[in-house]
């Protein structure tokens, strides 16, 4: 029992932690794009 509740703690705190990060490189991205007409990618690798 309680791992399962820790196990669902730690996915709902990645979800929110990879939302948040997704968020921040999407900022990022429009800060960017407003210096420069080139293509933007950027790259956001998370781990578990």
């Amino acid at each position: 029992m309680l791992e399962e509740q820790l196990r669902g703690m730690e996915e709902y705190n990645t979800a929110i932690l990879n939302e948040q990060m997704l968020r921040e490189v999407q900022d990022l991205e429009q800060k960017l794009k407003a210096y420069t007409n080139e293509p933007v990618i950027l790259i956001a690798y998370t781990h578990r």
